[in-house]
């Protein structure tokens, strides 16, 4: 009996030990514990509209169709909205559809039409009250229609890559086309039928013509203006083509003609497009282009040959079986014309 009280009494104090050496791990763990904070969420930037400019201004309105605006700084184009503004540094584009007006803050307008790039360069009102409207026409076409600038100071300006227009209150319009790496500008002004004399003043070169009511002129990248001609041939008081001793071809009435097509002239091969009342030909082999506007059968343009550093006026008449023209031609620097004519179809010998 003594025995066995012995060796229970032993199994109840080791029974004890491994007890309490079991909790004292836990009572220490137990004590280390210390609450987890919360961790703080990674804020993810998310995109926003770049911030509207400072300064002067031109609003938008009347948008259709594709139109985009690139913001000073900003990589990416966003879509344009009615109300939105255009500050100095920032771009608008449109696309085959797209047309939009933007009102400067001086109360001028530009009505930018399809397939068209500006970019503003400077918006700025000095604290005498001068104003600066510049902007940089890359491609396509404009309607400027610019309020009369009172102060001497205040210019509203027109830049391309081939010249300037500067103006102090008339309406003109800026076309800029792309031949392959030259760029072709032409400036004319608008008829707005008062009596006030309005011009625009087309630089290029360190040249500077005077573009007055209804006349057009024509600039090829590197190159100077040409001399204003009559953006439509029937206001010319001398007539069309009266002094070019080349005949007429008809033209005058009867159908309209397409342009549209390889003709065989003096020139050489030319690949003519038509679009509206504009036309524009390319010889390859002969490395000339020919811009020019329509007014019935009739065309006047200007040539260029910028490999020879040559260009002039070219002035057309399509015949009234439409498949032959006639007219005549001279050169930027000469007032005397040459006749010319020509054939649908290509040149065997060009």
């Amino acid at each position: 009996m003594g025995f066995y009280m012995k060796y229970a009494n032993a199994f109840k104090w080791l029974l004890a030990i491994l007890v309490i050496a079991v909790m004292i791990p836990a009572i220490g763990c137990g004590k280390k514990e210390v609450q987890k904070p919360t961790p703080t969420p990674t804020v993810i930037p998310t995109a926003t509209t770049p911030a509207e400019p400072i300064g002067e201004t031109g609003s938008l309105s009347s948008l259709t169709g594709d139109v985009q605006v690139l913001r000073h700084g900003v990589a990416a184009w966003i879509a344009a909205a009615s109300g939105m503004k255009l500050g100095t540094g920032d771009s608008l584009k449109t696309g085959g559809d797209g047309y939009v007006l933007i009102t400067f803050f001086d109360g001028s307008v530009m009505e930018v039409k399809a397939d068209s790039e500006i970019s503003v360069e400077e918006l700025s009102k000095a604290s005498g009250g001068s104003t600066t409207v510049r902007i940089n026409q890359v491609l396509g076409n404009t309607v400027n229609r610019v309020e009369n600038l009172i102060d001497s100071s205040s210019t509203y300006e027109t830049e391309t890559p081939a010249g300037s227009a500067v103006v102090r209150g008339t309406i003109y319009s800026i076309h800029v086309d792309e031949y392959g790496e030259l760029t072709h500008t032409c400036c004319n002004t608008s008829d707005e039928g008062d009596s006030e004399q309005h011009n625009v003043y087309f630089s290029a070169g360190g040249v500077t013509v005077n573009v007055s009511e209804g006349m057009t002129s024509c600039c090829w990248e590197g190159g100077v203006p040409g001399t204003p001609f009559y953006t439509d041939p029937a206001d010319n008081p001398l007539q069309f083509g009266g002094d070019s001793g080349g005949g007429g071809g008809g033209g005058g009435g009867g159908r309209l003609c397409t342009w549209t097509g390889t003709w065989c002239t003096g020139f050489g091969t030319l690949t003519v497009v038509q679009t509206g009342n504009e036309v524009t030909g390319t010889c390859e082999k002969c490395g000339m282009y020919i811009v020019g506007t329509l007014s019935g059968n009739n065309l006047t343009g200007t040539w260029s040959e910028p490999e020879r550093q040559q260009s002039g006026y070219v002035e057309l008449t399509i015949s009234n079986d439409c498949d032959s023209v006639t007219g005549r031609w001279r050169y930027d620097s000469e007032s005397e014309w040459h006749e010319e004519e020509g054939a649908r179809g290509a040149c065997s010998n060009h």
